[in-house]
């Protein structure tokens, strides 16, 4: 199990394309993965739950994955993270 706390940094958060894109990325892997906030945990794959953790500019957000997959699976999910999921510059 591989896990490790990333801030958001895109200004409008994780709002609803940015959740899109991240449960589209995270259903490319067969590992289970998990992302929390401090008010809550979501499934990695469901956009739904995502939209939950509430996690605005500056938050950070840990992600927990375990599978076959899982170190393919963090190394393309904090990149997406890192770069604002494409959305800015």
């Amino acid at each position: 199990m591989l896990n490790k706390s990333v801030p958001i940094t895109n200004r409008r958060g994780l709002h609803a394309r940015s959740a899109s894109v991240l449960a589209k990325t995270s259903s490319k892997f067969k590992s289970e993965i998990g992302i929390s906030s401090s008010s809550a945990k979501a499934n990695g794959k469901n956009i739904m739950s995502l939209l939950l953790l509430q996690a605005s500019f500056d938050s950070n957000i840990n992600i927990q994955i375990s599978g076959e997959d899982e170190a393919q699976a963090m190394e393309t999910i904090v990149a997406l993270i890192k770069n604002k999921f494409g959305e800015e510059e």
